[in-house]
């Protein structure tokens, strides 16, 4: 069972962001050749993450703090677009999921703002379902039902 480890959502994707980059540049280069699954990609530090993040979302969420909702959202959002052609992309895209609990704490405000980046930085061709969903509930909380 996953617990917390981390003291807040910046050392969390700091942490991971750095162990992904460790096990990416251990990858063998054969890796994945002749469709054998790549252990680089099913390393279970992926999955630590996703669900620690998970985790401290929903103990964010409780505490109700408005600022660091903010600022977790804006991580939990962007961090995927800074690495974009890194192992750990898809597992911080995924880990956008996590910001459900977190919407009702932003402001309207704070929502659309975040609505409106967010449109520059995923087109939506990209968004899969999880993307989709959080996209639509950040669109409510912004007031824009259109």
């Amino acid at each position: 069972m996953t617990t917390i480890q981390h003291e807040n959502f910046d050392a969390l994707y700091e942490e991971y962001i750095r162990d992904a980059a460790e096990i990416e540049s251990k990858a063998s280069p054969l890796e994945g050749l002749f469709g054998f699954n790549p252990a680089s990609k099913n390393h279970p530090r992926h999955e630590e993450f996703f669900q620690e993040c998970g985790l401290m979302a929903r103990e964010l969420a409780e505490k109700g703090d408005r600022e660091e909702a903010k600022a977790a959202a804006e991580l939990i959002l962007f961090s995927a677009a800074d690495h974009r052609d890194t192992i750990s992309f898809w597992y911080l895209f995924a880990a956008q999921q996590h910001l459900s609990p977190l919407i009702p704490l932003l402001s309207p405000g704070d929502a659309k703002e975040l609505l409106d980046r967010y449109d520059n930085t995923y087109p939506r061709r990209e968004r899969l379902p999880a993307q989709k969903a959080v996209y639509k509930e950040l669109k409510k909380r912004a007031g824009d039902r259109a």
